[in-house]
């Protein structure tokens, strides 16, 4: 009876993994990126220099703010110029340089952040503050940016697989509620705060 019953686990536990990788590549397949050459290029280095250093301090005259690193993929968590955390991170299917509604591209900019809040689809979201005003005059449209955390719960074990791809609708996600809970406490201790989006091979 009792290795019947373990049977019984194990089969609901295989075909539980099954279905699993059904949703994972499902998702996979579904996040191939809008824009693929920058996406391409991008993940070969990032995946190569996934552990290491930037050559620069992201931080450096930075202040108190959170810098995101859109080709590195990769934000920061500066305190007084400063690196306190790096994580790992998603951006846009459609790449960088946001200018539309719907053309799935994270924007590049510095922005106001607002206060973080509660979400149904990523536990946490810290909304920044896209398009400004001067992008306003310029015709940009879109709304809705933030930075959050995994959108399927079952990526909370393989938290750099959801990383790994290029599947928000242009905002910035981390690889796990935990980090995004980290970086929301964080965001409320500083709530001046603002968010430095960059496409760091153009910096100078």
């Amino acid at each position: 009876m009792e290795k019947n019953r373990v049977g019984n686990f194990l089969s609901i536990g295989i075909i539980a993994l099954i279905m699993l990788s059904i949703l994972v590549v499902s998702e996979v397949v579904n996040a191939i990126p809008v824009d693929p050459a920058y996406w391409q290029e991008s993940y070969q280095e990032r995946v190569e220099n996934w552990d290491k250093a930037p050559a620069v301090d992201p931080c450096l005259k930075k202040g108190t703010s959170i810098v995101v690193h859109t080709y590195m993929h990769r934000l920061y968590l500066c305190e007084n110029n400063k690196m306190v955390l790096r994580y790992n991170v998603a951006i846009g299917r459609g790449g960088i340089n946001k200018t539309t509604e719907g053309d799935l591209k994270t924007p590049i900019g510095l922005y106001p952040l607002s206060t973080p809040r509660a979400s149904t689809n990523y536990s946490m979201f810290i909304p920044v503050g896209y398009p400004t005003l001067a992008q306003k005059k310029l015709g940009y449209t879109g709304s809705g940016i933030g930075i959050h955390g995994p959108y399927f719960r079952y990526f909370q074990m393989w938290g750099f697989l959801s990383v790994l791809f290029d599947w928000t609708q242009g905002c910035v996600a981390v690889g796990t509620d935990f980090e995004m809970e980290f970086i929301s406490n964080w965001a409320t201790r500083f709530p001046d705060a603002v968010v430095h989006i960059l496409d760091e091979r153009h910096q100078t």
